[in-house]
């Protein structure tokens, strides 16, 4: 979503793109985990014990991107992209199948400091927060492909809610955007979530990390024909510059 809306075509700035990223991300997060949860794919322990931390960290992340420079935040989301998606490409460590957390401490601990890290990410990049979510879901606490992605999207629900309501403080957020974005994304999320969950863990992991890739080079791409772009676009758009 927010590469889509600081592209030429839409011209929001960063922190716009990211505050409608969040609330567009609600309705379809709330599908997809109801999708997932059907085909029993979402660990409730791992779930509950993220949101407190990503509650936290998504407000957290929403009020540092006021000090942070809107090309700042693009690279650090095609960092963050590029990272992820060479990570999901190897399959050394990666289950095909796996099992749910068990009920400890260093386990809840964990869980605890993994949701404020992706609550920061998804509060100041705009992103869900899957791709640091799922990978160390995966890696770190043994949960197969299919049920880290119905987990983080659980858990993505109120990191949603705490991110999209401290950018709608900021007025960073337009029901003219997010109704449309988000009607359409549920559609979308049954398609996805279905689909997914009756294809094999390394293909879909190898389509998703082909597609967020793609996603940062073409932000790398737009930075260095308009390095500028998003401040023009913000003053165009009535934002702020």
């Amino acid at each position: 979503m927010v590469p889509v809306m600081v592209s030429t075509r839409i011209g929001l700035t960063q922190r716009q793109a990211t505050g409608n990223s969040l609330a567009g991300m609600l309705p379809i997060a709330v599908v997809g985990t109801i999708t997932y949860g059907i085909h029993r794919d979402v660990d409730a322990l791992a779930a509950v014990c993220v949101v407190p931390g990503s509650i936290v960290g998504a407000a957290a992340g929403a009020r540092l991107t006021r000090h942070v420079s809107d090309r700042t935040l693009a690279l650090a989301f095609v960092a963050l992209a590029l990272a992820a998606a060479i990570r999901l490409a190897i399959p050394l460590g990666l289950p095909a199948t796996g099992h749910a957390v068990t009920a400890g401490v260093a386990n809840v601990i964990g869980l605890l400091l993994l949701g404020l890290a992706t609550g920061v990410v998804s509060g100041l990049l705009g992103i869900g927060g899957g791709t640091l979510l799922v990978p160390v879901l995966v890696l770190a606490f043994g949960l197969s492909q299919h049920l880290a992605q119905g987990t983080s999207l659980a858990a993505i629900v109120p990191t949603c809610v705490s991110g999209a309501a401290s950018h709608a403080r900021q007025d960073n957020v337009d029901l003219g955007i997010v109704l449309p974005l988000g009607a359409g994304g549920v559609v979308g999320a049954v398609g996805g979530a279905v689909a997914a969950v009756h294809i094999p863990s390394t293909p879909l992991r190898l389509l998703f990390a082909a597609y967020i890739a793609a996603v940062a080079l073409r932000i790398l791409w737009t930075l260095r024909r308009r390095p500028n772009g998003y401040r023009v676009a913000a003053r165009r758009h009535g934002g702020r510059p």
